[in-house]
């Protein structure tokens, strides 16, 4: 950084409307606002490489040029290893200009608040407004005495009962050091993606495996009102029957008897049934039934052209 010498490294004292530079943040620019108490610099020690500063008695107010305004720093701060100050008189902001940005940090500042009032407002008329949206499920009470993952356990039950009847769920909850999750499981029925529009609400927040932290999404206030976990797991299995229904779609010539378990197939290699598998996953049962039940299911129907009437009976998909 041209006419800046670090923090560390700077020797006199720091003028009002001198410039600054913060490595924090990315990076940004700033100004000497106010300057509270006197400089002593000759008392400043850095430890671990200036990661630790100590001595020095005054404090500096900081304004920004990208609206943010930092208040009461430490000197010893200041003249550290994160900071630059500059060496060039001419870099030097007047009264007018301060004033400037500091009017400008307290607009932005309002701004913010402005919008997020607003945006509290809107997710508050949404969490007013979703047990009238949905009558069927029981909303969270601190009389109930459930935990927030036992009742979105409790209530994700009733709402794939809803929407998929007769498919027999397990859903079941858990708590750790940690957090907490929902875990779902069902045999054939509906698609995994079927299901996840329905469960992937009751779900906080997302892992951010990139800065290994836990990111709540705050938009999302059904967790608050209906119970929810850190985490929403929706594991599908496919039945002996399904990998046999997929086989016979994709043209192999095997029978039930060489389906030892849904993921192992005689006479077949490792792609083969890697590919029976892919094409299970993709065949939605729960639709496949309610249509068995009312009408014959043909060719046409299913959109299958190896399916007879045979293996129609042997697939037992609940739905």
């Amino acid at each position: 950084m041209q006419n800046m010498i670090r923090g560390d490294q700077y020797q006199g004292l720091i003028r009002q409307g001198q410039k600054i530079h913060s490595i924090l943040y990315g990076g940004r620019d700033g100004y000497i606002a106010k300057i509270h108490g006197d400089q002593n610099p000759g008392t400043i020690q850095h430890l671990g490489g200036g990661c630790v500063s100590f001595g020095g008695t005054a404090h500096f107010d900081i304004a920004f040029t990208d609206g943010h305004v930092s208040k009461m720093l430490p000197e010893s701060i200041l003249r550290g290893v994160q900071w630059y100050i500059s060496t060039n008189p001419e870099d030097t902001a007047s009264q007018e200009d301060i004033i400037e940005l500091i009017g400008y940090a307290e607009r932005k500042r309002k701004a913010a608040d402005d919008q997020k009032s607003a945006k509290d407002e809107e997710l508050r008329k949404i969490r007013q407004a979703l047990p009238s949206k949905y009558p069927y499920l029981i909303p969270y009470s601190k009389d109930n005495k459930v935990s927030s993952h036992a009742l979105g356990s409790k209530n994700i039950k009733k709402e794939l009962a809803r929407a998929f009847p007769g498919v027999k769920f397990s859903v079941r909850s858990d708590c750790y050091t940690g957090g907490d999750s929902i875990d779902i499981n069902w045999t054939d029925g509906p698609l995994t993606e079927q299901v996840k529009e329905i469960t992937d609400k009751y779900q906080e927040g997302n892992f951010d495996g990139m800065n290994d932290i836990y990111e709540y999404n705050h938009d999302n206030v059904f967790p608050d009102v209906f119970g929810g976990a850190k985490y929403v797991f929706e594991n599908r299995r496919e039945s002996r029957e399904l990998m046999l229904r997929a086989a016979v779609d994709l043209g192999y010539q095997i029978t039930l008897d060489d389906i030892a378990t849904s993921k192992e197939i005689a006479k077949l290699d490792y792609e083969d049934q890697q590919r029976i598998y892919r094409r299970a996953r993709e065949i939605d049962c729960f639709d496949y039934t309610k249509q068995s039940k009312n009408q014959t299911v043909t060719k046409s129907t299913q959109g299958t052209s190896k399916v007879d009437e045979v293996l129609n009976k042997i697939l037992n998909c609940q739905g």
